[in-house]
């Protein structure tokens, strides 16, 4: 297959029975194993099928086991899945056939060591550390043939016992019980569409839902709207980062939660958005005193898009 002078196209095929993998981390010297690696890999001498690879193993020594399957499906010659785009005579609209389905990627991850993943977050967040078991199933799909660049990603994700520290924390180290986001996100010409996005953590609740338009152009997602919401346990929040906040040492946040919600959607002349942030029954203790603040932050906005440009009808703080 090496050989420059030799143009055979063969098939080529690799394959892991029963296999172990060493993992170091060069910068903190801390290692993994990798036990019962189970690898499939086949790269067909015909472009017109693709390219296959199905992965399996379990992180050894890490609690409740650490296992992961991963799969991948691309298709090798582009020009192919163009031209099965549309089927032969007699042949259902729709139907798929081996060579011409649509790429795809599929991971998941049973309690799997977050601290796996630190070299990489390290090279977006420099000096960051993490710690915890992630449970994952992510599913990402994308055709070829389609001219659009459509694609598609659903996933569910739980992360427990998550630690985080780093040099953007200061002192803090933040540690949540638990952390779990879940949906669905497809993309078209530049629209992404989210369906169903939730998170939920001890800090709080965050959902997303609708299509924004990232062509700059805007007028893609005339029909379109999305809608943000969520809420947030002051509390919790401040005893999780206490130096980031500038909180008092003889200061301790006792109650308090803080709401948002924004939302844009098309009206008659173009896009309209609606905003509000609030902040309700905020009380603390300082000592020997106690502090209240039944409604220290409320933010109204309510804006509307015309020919002239963006026009703010209400802003209230």
């Amino acid at each position: 297959y090496l050989a420059k002078r030799e143009r055979k196209k063969i098939d080529v095929a690799v394959e892991v029975a029963d296999g172990s993998l060493s993992i170091e981390d060069s910068r903190t010297r801390r290692t993994w194993q990798v036990e019962n690696l189970q690898v499939d890999f086949a790269l067909p001498s015909d472009r017109s099928l693709p390219v296959e690879l199905t992965a399996a193993g379990m992180l050894a020594g890490a609690q409740r086991g650490g296992g992961f399957e991963a799969a991948m499906r691309i298709q090798q010659d582009r020009s192919v899945g163009d031209a099965a785009a549309d089927p032969p005579a007699g042949e259902p609209q729709g139907q798929e056939t081996e060579s011409a389905g649509p790429d795809s990627i599929s991971l998941k991850a049973e309690g799997l060591s977050l601290a796996v993943f630190e070299p990489v977050v390290r090279r977006v967040l420099p000096g960051t550390r993490l710690a915890g078991r992630l449970t994952a199933d992510l599913q990402c799909k994308w055709d070829s043939r389609r001219p659009d660049g459509r694609a598609k990603l659903q996933a569910k994700a739980t992360a427990e016992d998550m630690q985080l520290s780093g040099p953007m924390l200061g002192k803090d180290q933040p540690a949540l019980k638990r952390l779990q986001a879940e949906g669905l996100v497809a993309w078209e010409r530049g629209l992404v569409q989210f369906d169903r996005i939730t998170a939920e953590s001890d800090l709080g609740t965050l959902s997303l839902s609708g299509a924004v338009d990232l062509t700059g152009q805007g007028r893609a997602a005339a029909r379109h709207g999305y809608e943000l919401k969520g809420q947030l346990d002051l509390v919790r929040l401040a005893a999780l980062l206490p130096d980031t906040l500038r909180i008092q040492k003889d200061t301790q946040v006792t109650s308090g939660r803080a709401q948002v919600s924004y939302s844009s959607r098309p009206g008659r002349e173009g896009m309209t958005w609606n905003g509000r942030l609030e902040v309700t029954d905020l009380t603390a203790s300082s000592g020997a005193r106690r502090v209240v603040w039944r409604q220290p932050v409320l933010i109204d906005l309510s804006a509307r898009e015309t020919a002239e440009g963006p026009v703010i009808e209400n802003l209230k703080c």
